[in-house]
């Protein structure tokens, strides 16, 4: 939002990679919405799903780095800095909410999230 209100009335995220930042976005609303709900109910199946979405951010995070690195990139030094930091901002928010979801496994197990993952390969 802070990024969004320091560019206005330009847009923050440049048209190229709108695709890119909504598919982000989507991502992290389903992320936020299992979260608050896997705290409520502390199903295992929705931590394992929140850890789906952050495998998602993280692939749409590398993207950016595609976009920004890949030879075609035009945009300005703002909206280079803009699309790094926002594309970080939302790939973190994932990795909380990870840390959130193991956490709660933690609590309904006993067992360390890590531990699991590790036993089942």
């Amino acid at each position: 939002a802070q990024v969004a209100r320091g560019r206005y009335p330009r847009q923050a995220v440049p048209q190229s990679m709108s695709g890119t930042f909504a598919e982000m976005h989507d991502a992290a609303v389903r992320v936020a919405r299992r979260t608050s709900t896997l705290l409520t109910n502390r199903e295992l199946a929705l931590a394992e799903s929140i850890e789906s979405d952050d495998d998602l951010l993280d692939e749409l995070h590398e993207d950016t780095f595609t976009a920004l690195l890949g030879g075609s990139w035009v945009g300005s030094p703002q909206e280079t800095i803009d699309v790094t930091l926002l594309g970080r901002y939302y790939e973190r928010f994932g990795d909380h909410a990870v840390s959130v979801a193991k956490r709660v496994v933690y609590l309904v197990t006993g067992v360390n999230a890590d531990e699991l993952d590790r036993s089942a390969s």
